[in-house]
């Protein structure tokens, strides 16, 4: 049981730690309740053993242990080549999770500053993010993402708005991105193509680097900024696995990349959005 309890280390990523760590307790209740095996999450488990391993390695063999994740994550997704599969995977994972993660981000910030002492002589503001955290928790103080969507919408106080302007400013722009969505849901859109401009020159160069590692150079310059950025692109397809295997023990990932490429593409046929709540909803269930 020694793989149920390690944690991996070293990552500077909370909301994959968290993830991780869910998908481990969840995995091991399985495991021990059902004493079977099912391939999709055991194949999962197999990939995130994968990630623990990289830690121990060089920074270059870590390179290219992290670049074969992606690959053997995205290997299922159609045809073409090996750098077109892990980008379209990739996108079509992001632009699925993308509100999630938004509103991931929000909430663990809202928390972070209800429990500092930085609003201790601000009590109408302190009030404001408790509201907002209540409002938006289900019965078991989690976060209802429908919920606090619509709670963060409703921001209507200036002085407070202004001062997350000024002393937050990530999560002030989190908030205005969820606004500007929700007046219009093609915005979400219009960001996701913003962010995949940068996604793909980063695809570019962390796939030139692998070429150049795999044919023995060394001392690249950039690697470990490189290998910082490849460890965020992991983190967040594995965070989505993660939460897909969570739901349903059956499905594997051959089936979340089928199942992810056709609800985003039924999303851009959608050309009206006549039906952004239940868009939403099921973006945030």
């Amino acid at each position: 049981m020694k793989n149920f309890d390690e944690k991996i280390q070293s990552v500077n990523n909370k909301k994959f730690e968290d993830d991780y760590s869910e998908f481990l307790k969840f995995y091991k209740k399985y495991k021990i309740e059902k004493y079977t095996s099912e391939t999709g999450i055991d194949e999962l488990f197999t990939l995130l053993n994968i990630l623990k391993e990289t830690q121990k390695n060089s920074i270059d063999s870590r390179f290219i242990s992290l670049w074969s994740i992606l690959e053997n994550i995205s290997q299922y997704n159609g045809k073409g080549s090996i750098i077109s599969k892990v980008e379209n995977t990739f996108y079509s994972f992001e632009e699925l999770f993308l509100l999630r993660k938004l509103l991931k981000d929000i909430w663990r910030e809202l928390k972070n500053i209800e429990s500092s002492d930085q609003f201790e002589d601000s009590t109408e503001d302190h009030s404001i993010i408790i509201q907002i955290l209540h409002d938006s928790s289900n019965s078991k103080g989690n976060c209802d993402y429908n919920k606090l969507w619509e709670s963060l919408v409703n921001i209507e106080d200036q002085e407070f708005i202004s001062l997350l302007k000024l002393n937050y400013y990530n999560l002030y722009q989190n908030i205005s991105i969820i606004k500007k969505i929700n007046d219009n849901m093609r915005e979400l859109n219009k960001y996701f193509e913003k962010l995949k401009e940068s996604y793909a020159i980063d695809f570019m160069r962390i796939y030139r680097y692998r070429n150049i590692i795999v044919h023995n150079s060394s001392n690249l310059r950039d690697l470990e900024y490189l290998t910082t950025r490849l460890e965020k692109y992991v983190y967040s397809m594995l965070s989505v696995l993660i939460h897909h295997a969570i739901n349903n023990h059956t499905i594997n990932i051959k089936n979340v990349i089928f199942s992810t490429n056709k609800t985003t593409d039924n999303l851009k046929r959608s050309k009206d959005y006549k039906d952004y709540i239940n868009i939403r909803y099921y973006l945030l269930k």
